[in-house]
């Protein structure tokens, strides 16, 4: 396996797998049309896959969630420039027959294993009665555990998570947090595998300059301007950045703030914190889904990127903006190992520290961006480790037989 910091710091080419032993696969998870970042790392983890020559059947579903359970406007993707792969859209979370249907199509393909997302425990029934079929008749499965526990767990999510993830014999987490939350829920013996998730580069080139983005974003174009992007949860620390943002007002420095994503909680309550702190001038908000082409914008329009967690385990974001090249102000809860062998364009701050968030924003926000062959390299090398970790799980012989 490359050492990633090595690949990455020195220069180093990722090896090359051209002669490596083929697979044949079934990955289970959200794609095209679905939205979000799982959907984009199932995405770029079929596509890689596909590329290295491996047979690949992605199941992907029928339908998602009822609209009444979903937070947001809609869990689909209708703009321009999401990277699409062919996938069979068969499985419904309410439906069992659409269970059996999904079964019986990935019995007929004849995996040499099975690759489950698990993010959420809506899904607990569906991906465990399947998972339990699949186990029964042979197939090894492999969860890629993205979250444990729901974000914010209610007094049934362990039960719903044990019930899916008992069924499999091998785990991939992306964090040391996932890594014990994984052996609490289930046992101290599990065969769990460590691989931080990979940068997302996958995004549409625009060949633009900062000022045409900001123009096009009707943005100012003399002002530094700080981004936080995404789904905004209370976990996420949108307020505490809020709080850094009034501080460096104080102090006189004149920084603006891109809010960009939808608001699953009460929005009027950071909208009267804004005006409170008297920040209103130098906040822009847009709350809704960003599409791609959009992410493009907002990343290049930006000087700097921050992800201030008080929680969590990975962030899909963080990754994006490695992969635009941008330097990033983080908590711990968004920093990994991918992040740290970057040490020109990165800064942990403790939690809920708005403080030392203003001071770290200040040091970072002047730092020029990565450039496009360090961007090129931490892609192909994160992506090569992510899929070789989910291939491990053919080589081990304790699976020959299940």
């Amino acid at each position: 396996m490359v050492e990633l910091s090595v690949a990455i710091q020195a220069g180093a080419r990722p090896p090359d797998y051209s002669g490596a032993l083929l697979v044949k696969l079934t990955i289970i998870g959200p794609v095209f049309p679905y939205r979000g970042g799982i959907a984009h790392f199932t995405t770029l983890l079929t596509r890689n896959l596909r590329e290295q020559g491996h047979d690949v059947q992605m199941v992907s579903f029928k339908k998602q969630y009822p609209q009444w359970l979903f937070p947001g406007k809609s869990d689909k993707d209708t703009g321009s420039g999401r990277v699409k792969v062919s996938a069979e859209y068969l499985l419904s979370p309410l439906n069992p027959f659409s269970w059996l249907r999904t079964f019986s199509a990935i019995k007929a393909f004849g995996p040499e294993m099975v690759v489950i997302q698990w993010w959420v425990t809506f899904w607990a029934p569906a991906l465990g009665f399947l998972a339990k079929w699949l186990r029964r008749a042979g197939f090894p499965i492999e969860f890629i555990v993205h979250n444990t526990i729901p974000h914010e767990p209610r007094f049934f999510d362990p039960m719903l998570a044990r019930f899916a993830l008992k069924q499999g014999h091998q785990f991939i987490v992306m964090n040391n947090n996932e890594v014990q939350q994984l052996q609490d829920l289930l046992a101290a013996n599990l065969d769990i595998t460590q691989c931080p998730l990979p940068v997302f580069s996958a995004f549409p080139d625009l060949n633009i300059t900062q000022q045409e983005a900001r123009e096009e974003l009707l943005l100012p174009v003399d002002k530094r301007l700080i981004l936080f992007f995404g789904i905004i949860r209370p976990y996420k620390g949108l307020r505490d950045l809020l709080t850094a943002m009034g501080t460096l007002k104080e102090q006189g420095h004149d920084l603006g703030l891109i809010v960009a994503g939808e608001f699953w909680e009460d929005k009027d309550c950071y909208l009267n914190y804004i005006k409170a702190l008297d920040i209103s001038d130098r906040v822009w908000i847009v709350d809704r889904y960003i599409t791609d082409r959009e992410t493009s914008l907002y990343f290049k329009a930006a000087n700097l990127f921050v992800a201030p967690y008080i929680d969590g385990t990975q962030s899909a974001t963080v990754k994006t903006a490695l992969g635009f090249g941008m330097p990033v102000v983080v908590t711990r809860f968004a920093a990994d190992k991918i992040v740290k062998s970057l040490p020109e364009l990165y800064r942990i701050v403790p939690e809920a520290d708005p403080v030392c968030l203003a001071e770290s924003i200040l040091e970072m926000i002047e730092k020029p961006a990565a450039s496009s062959e360090t961007i090129n390299r931490i892609n192909e090398t994160t992506w090569l480790r992510m899929t070789e970790t989910v291939l491990s799980l053919k080589k081990k012989s304790d699976f020959k037989q299940v």
